[in-house]
């Protein structure tokens, strides 16, 4: 994840500073240096309207209304040529997910938007061996299988990242139930797991949790009904072991939950009694 702050700061090319995105936050940004434009980005408002294609594609809307603007016009010569570029995905306010390298691979104007395949790094090597005049058909067809692969995963890794983010944000970066708050220790648990139909990778569907109360939660140990409130499985109140279980696991039971600070991400209470449900049917 980046800050807003390092992209509009950018890099050093021939001596002077090249911002890796526009700082008045346009979509497509060719700085006045380079032939073409060197980034995508969409706002965490627009990301509801550019995302995935169920074709393993992303989609990116146009700028504007007239298919024909210059900013969409770019988006052309991009897939012409097959330049690399980057896609920063917003995935909250001031925070960026940057995707390395990306390739505009289709246009459709009748829904005013392009598409986007995203890539491996050695994929630049068979770039450069292209734009040299080669035209290798086979390889080709491998590598928009390749891309197809990539977007896939991509696309997990894209959801678990703004998922993770969105939800610790919300939580102020701190565990709901020990108020815990070294992030490389926090998680974005699934109160509906994500394997499940309903799992949505929403806040409401989240919880910031240390990795040991997501353990935990995930394994039954603990429960959170619909009111907010933390339990301890029974068999384990009862348990004789070290301080970790006495203040790690124990001491939880009836406490509330830390909720986040808008009403808007406070956890489905419908969500977490389905959940609850499950954590009562282990209780024996």
């Amino acid at each position: 994840m980046l800050p807003w702050k390092e992209l509009v700061s950018g890099f050093t090319f021939l001596g002077s500073t090249v911002p890796l995105v526009s700082s008045a936050g346009r979509g497509i940004w060719k700085p006045k240096s380079m032939g073409l434009p060197i980034s995508l980005l969409t706002s965490v408002k627009e990301i509801y309207s550019d995302g995935f294609a169920q074709s393993n594609m992303l989609q990116y809307k146009y700028q504007g209304k007239n298919p024909d603007q210059f900013d969409n016009n770019w988006m052309r010569e991009l897939r012409r040529t097959r330049e690399p570029v980057i896609y920063f995905l917003g995935v909250s306010k001031g925070t960026y997910m940057p995707i390395w390298p990306v390739f505009v691979v289709g246009d459709d104007r009748i829904n005013q938007q392009v598409f986007v395949q995203c890539d491996s790094m050695d994929s630049l090597t068979h770039y450069q061996h292209d734009n040299a005049g080669f035209d290798d058909s086979l390889a080709a067809d491998s590598r928009d299988h390749q891309r197809a692969y990539i977007t896939r995963l991509t696309r997990q890794r894209v959801h678990q990242g703004v998922f993770r983010e969105r939800v610790l944000a919300a939580y102020q970066r701190q565990c709901a139930f020990c108020h815990f708050r070294h992030e490389e220790m926090l998680d974005a648990a699934h109160i509906i797991p994500d394997s499940h139909p309903d799992g949505e990778p929403v806040v409401r569907n989240g919880l910031s949790l240390c990795s040991l109360h997501h353990r935990a939660f995930d394994h039954n140990i603990l429960g959170v009904s619909h009111d907010y409130i933390i339990h301890v499985r029974p068999d384990v109140l009862k348990e004789k072991d070290g301080p970790t279980l006495a203040h790690g696991i124990q001491a939880m039971n009836n406490r509330l939950i830390e909720l986040p600070r808008k009403q808007i991400h406070y956890p489905d209470p419908v969500a977490l009694q389905h959940r609850f449900e499950q954590f009562l049917s282990n209780c024996g």
